[in-house]
């Protein structure tokens, strides 16, 4: 079965397809910027393909095969709804599509028993599905930002992003973030439209993660200069060096395999301490199924039952098809990664973070807490892979990433929900994240916890 993720992206289509003209006059080297009269005109590639992520998410088009628990919109089988759900999947980081592509979302969507809809990270709050995006994951998305980061505390910090001097309607431009980190309000929205009346700005158009599904919001100038008291306009200085990548993206059409699906879906990441599971939607006329590994048969297999849980396995790429002993069906593909790693504590509150893969390149360290947040974030660089280790202070992490004065000035109610979000005298349990072509993947927690006392 072959079907347009979009299949009801008539919006989405009328959207982007100013962009693509657009995108060729910037590669076909004719400037950018200006007004139309309407609504600013684009500068750069940055800027296009971070209205083009937006719209993407916010009118991609879902089918279910099962029950979805959506917050705040329940689906049923045979609904169909548009925009990413809200989820923070905190446990496993499955985050859509920063962290799983959407060919791998949307194959899973079409396998009625995958873990999309049977598999809950087990969290109140914002942990609600399997697969799911969060306001400050959206809004680096959209700009380019690679090494996600969960909270809205962390955007301060994120190297590139800083405050504009004037913060007022008038300021904004395409791929600015507006973000909110103090008080009880934690939020984040991305600028992908601005429009005008000669060079007065007269209303801001916002892309955002909220319940239940990503979204596109207005606001007049003033509406919008209201909202400052709150959020903060930040400019992303490395916005040149966002890309777009055709081959994730819901404009496309993608392929699902009516007869087999991994639990994750299609083209998935899974770790070597997991089992992996294949759902066994249709079997037809096949009776065993072939297992491959890094292009090679591993084993060939009768078929029981309406799963293969072919249990741990070593890292690698793999794929598998069913057979009837003469022809093969259409296969499924998944990557098994390998991710070492080990944590030391050293003297003088260094901590060392020792890693490796075989198959995968290590991404950022993290600090989480008992309920998996992700409360710091260290980049790991290629200086950082060639030693195989990094040596960090989490003192120095946690007074970076939790200072009592933001970027807004608003020092006293920043401090104000400072210890809530702080690490101190908590415990604090290490994980990795690691890439490979499939996606990002986390590592378990590691099951020591450290504790960090100020």
């Amino acid at each position: 079965m072959s079907i347009n993720i979009n299949s009801n992206g008539t919006q989405l289509f009328n959207e982007l397809e100013s962009l693509d003209s657009r995108i060729a006059d910037l590669e076909n080297g004719q400037s950018g910027g200006g007004s139309t009269g309407i609504a600013d005109v684009p500068m750069s590639l940055g800027e296009v393909y971070c209205i083009r992520k937006a719209y993407e998410a916010v009118y991609i088009s879902q089918y279910m095969r099962n029950a979805l628990k959506v917050p705040g919109a329940n689906k049923s089988a045979g609904d169909t709804f548009t925009g990413i759900p809200y989820s923070s999947t905190r446990v496993e980081d499955t985050l859509v599509p920063t962290n799983v592509s959407y060919e791998t979302y949307i194959t899973a969507l079409s396998d009625g028993n995958s873990y999309a809809y049977t598999k809950s990270p087990g969290l109140g709050g914002y942990g609600y599905l399997y697969y799911g995006v969060v306001c400050g994951v959206f809004a680096c998305w959209c700009l380019g930002i690679k090494n996600i980061r969960h909270t809205n505390w962390d955007m301060f910090n994120i190297p590139g992003l800083e405050r504009i001097s004037n913060q007022s309607a008038q300021a904004m431009k395409v791929g600015y973030i507006v973000n909110c980190a103090k008080n009880s309000i934690t939020h984040a929205k991305v600028c992908v439209g601005v429009e005008r009346n000669g060079d007065t700005v007269t209303k801001i158009i916002l892309a955002e993660s909220v319940d239940p599904v990503c979204r596109i919001v207005e606001y007049t100038a003033s509406a919008f200069n209201s909202t400052l008291n709150d959020y903060t306009i930040l400019k992303y200085n490395y916005l040149d060096r966002n890309t777009y990548d055709d081959r994730n993206s819901p404009y496309i059409t993608v392929f699902c395999n009516k007869n087999i699906m991994p639990k994750k879906g299609n083209k998935s990441n899974w770790s070597t301490d997991e089992d992996v599971i294949i759902d066994v939607m249709d079997a037809a006329s096949y009776t065993s199924y072939v297992l491959y590994k890094n292009g090679v048969v591993v084993s060939t297999t009768e078929l029981s039952g309406n799963t293969i849980n072919l249990g741990h396995l070593g890292y690698g790429k793999y794929r598998l098809s069913l057979t009837d002993g003469t022809n093969e069906s259409a296969p499924v593909e998944w990557i098994v990664v390998d991710m070492q790693m080990a944590v030391e504590p050293l003297s003088g509150g260094i901590v060392k973070f020792t890693f490796s893969s075989a198959n995968a390149t290590a991404l950022t360290a993290q600090w989480c807490r008992a309920d998996y947040m992700a409360n710091l974030v260290y980049d790991i660089d290629e200086e950082d892979r060639d030693k195989g280790y990094i040596e960090t202070s989490l003192s120095q992490e946690h007074n970076q990433c939790y200072g009592v004065t933001g970027y807004d000035g608003q020092g006293s109610q920043y401090e104000k929900y400072h210890d809530y979000y702080a690490v101190s005298n908590n415990p604090i349990y290490p994980r990795m994240t690691f890439e490979t072509e499939y996606g990002i993947i986390k590592t378990t927690q590691w099951n020591t916890p450290i504790y960090y006392t100020e």
